[in-house]
């Protein structure tokens, strides 16, 4: 270990030199572990009929990056969809979901249709998620209701660093239209944890009319970049260690540490 009250601003540029030399004339690299990877993830759409029983769903499980597809599910006038467009590298991450829906009254009984999932983030270091999240909806008839919800949470140590659910419902004799969002502060990822980014977009008509379509469509993104602190020290970084090199460029007046 050096000393380096001791050493001079040559010496250590001297002993960093000879570390760095001997560490790859050895041949020994140094790998770096990746900021943050992304596990697993699970993306859904569907589609429910609780009069007949009939549902409709598809899932995305296959992680890729970049990851750019869509899929789609109906039964009836009722459908599902969502596209989704996800990339990352090195600190940063971009995780789009969009969806559109509609749910047709059913005579008897409820209709419900969907879009969820979960996607599996670990980071080595500390991030910064940003989430921005809207659904617009049109429940034009009575007994019919939407919900946006979004929830991060630990896979294993099931901490909640984040969780919120927005809506609409309606009520006999009217209808209701509008957007919801959901747009917290940014929220820190610490290191050493599984964090599940989870969402759901969804519509449920219980109007019991065929007639009366109740209708969705919006978006949740999940952005991970470098944690403030982070990304300052290489803003600042830059001019400080120029200065330092400038200083190391003047020959030492003395080896003795001046207090």
């Amino acid at each position: 270990m050096f000393n380096h009250q001791a050493i001079s601003g040559w010496g250590r540029a001297l002993a960093l030199g000879s570390a760095t030399c001997g560490l790859f004339c050895a041949g020994i690299q140094v790998a770096e572990a990746d900021p943050f990877t992304v596990q697993e993830w699970g993306l859904t759409s569907g589609l429910f009929n609780y009069a007949t029983s009939e549902h409709a769903s598809e899932t995305f499980t296959l992680v890729q990056n970049p990851f750019h597809s869509s899929h789609a599910v109906s039964l009836g006038s009722s459908a599902s969809a969502a596209s989704y467009d996800f990339t990352w590298a090195d600190q940063y991450g971009y995780f789009l979901v969009q969806s559109t829906q509609q749910a047709e009254g059913v005579p008897t009984s409820q209709l419900t249709t969907w879009s969820s999932g979960g996607i599996y983030v670990t980071p080595s270091e500390n991030l910064t998620l940003s989430i921005d999240a809207s659904w617009t909806f049109d429940l034009p008839a009575w007994y019919m209701d939407t919900t946006l919800g979004v929830r991060v949470r630990g896979a294993t140590s099931h901490l909640v660093l984040f969780s919120e659910t927005t809506g609409g419902q309606t009520s006999y004799p009217g209808g209701l239209a509008g957007t919801v969002t959901i747009r917290p502060d940014p929220i820190i990822l610490p290191a050493g944890e599984t964090w599940v980014l989870s969402y759901g977009m969804g519509i449920y008509n219980d109007s019991h009319v065929a007639t009366c379509i109740a209708t969705g469509n919006g978006y949740v993104n999940f952005q991970i970049t470098p944690e403030p602190t982070t990304a300052g020290l290489f803003v600042f970084g830059a001019p400080l260690l120029a200065g330092r090199r400038r200083c190391s460029n003047r020959p030492p007046k003395s080896h003795r540490i001046r207090r």
